[in-house]
């Protein structure tokens, strides 16, 4: 008997052994199961800390570039206060300008550079003593004439003396051709 007592306090050795395996087992995996939602933590965190990185050097970037536009806007903050200026010039001077023009267009066609220009400084004066506001220092191709035109007519050959551009403007404008004297003494064929 004494090998089967031996042998039930094998057996209930090993049972309780088994039973304290199983619970370390059991303890095992609940500790796996923790560790390995810790790693996932840990990478959801690594995750998050490199988009608050990427984010952090995007806002920088962006920040850097806005800080460039603005100072780039400071100097075109000048620019429309220069050209409103301007504009409100030439607003207020505006019905004296057209009087002018009507009057160059209609008048001043055959007449030569010289000519036209004491013309229209004595209109200038006559106009500001009526108390027509006018532009001081008037110029045709200044009221009527367009920047962009201009230049392409100087580019198809037209010369860039102050006389052919305000011949070309009144060729433009004019629903009739009209008499001009050509100051290079030249007949030329194109039309403005």
């Amino acid at each position: 008997m004494p090998k089967k007592a031996r042998l039930a306090a094998a057996e209930a050795s090993l049972e309780e052994t088994m039973n304290l395996l199983n619970l370390k087992r059991n303890q095992l995996a609940v500790l796996e199961a923790r560790l390995a939602q810790l790693k996932d933590d840990y990478a959801e965190g690594c995750r998050k800390r490199q988009q608050l990185s990427d984010d952090v050097d995007m806002c920088s970037k962006r920040l850097s570039r806005a800080s460039a536009l603005i100072g780039g806007l400071g100097t075109e903050r000048e620019r429309w206060s220069d050209a409103e200026i301007k504009l409100m010039d030439k607003l207020e001077n505006l019905t004296g300008d057209i009087m002018l023009s009507a009057a160059v267009m209609a008048y001043m066609g055959p007449l030569t550079s010289a000519f036209r220009d004491k013309c229209t400084a004595d209109w200038v004066q006559f106009t500001t003593n009526l108390g027509i506001p006018c532009s001081a220092r008037f110029s045709l191709s200044d009221t009527l004439g367009s920047a962009v035109r201009i230049e392409g007519w100087t580019e198809s050959g037209l010369p860039r003396d102050s006389f052919s551009i305000d011949n070309a403007v009144m060729v433009y404008h004019q629903k009739k051709w009209p008499l001009l004297i050509d100051p290079q003494g030249q007949v030329s064929d194109q039309q403005f």
